[in-house]
């Protein structure tokens, strides 16, 4: 069963087994699905740093995945080129910090 998203990603609601030998198997995994082209709608980690940041006095730090690496975890298109699709990926993660790099002082 799948959970569709919007912005070109899904989510599996089940883990799936993942065989990474004839004798290993990786433990249940829920690799994302792109399915469709990737862009970014609105902020996802904006809420979640302002509410970590409201639970600590000290600066908080976050990090985004980067392209490259969410294609070779995800289950990905096969009728678009691995290129385009992290061109697609880096720049919806550069609308996503944009927010958040507007609102934090530069040291």
């Amino acid at each position: 069963m799948i959970w569709w998203s919007t912005c070109g990603f899904a989510r599996r609601l089940h883990y799936i087994p993942e065989r990474l030998g004839p004798e290993l198997w990786y433990p249940l995994v829920k690799r994302p699905i792109i399915y469709g082209d990737v862009y970014q709608e609105k902020p996802i980690t904006l809420h979640w740093a302002k509410y970590a940041q409201s639970l600590s006095l000290r600066p908080v730090k976050g990090m985004l995945t980067g392209s490259t690496t969410m294609i070779a975890w995800a289950s990905v298109r096969e009728d678009l080129a691995t290129p385009v699709m992290a061109d697609q990926i880096a720049l919806a993660l550069r609308d996503e910090i944009a927010p958040q790099n507007r609102r934090q002082p530069s040291n």
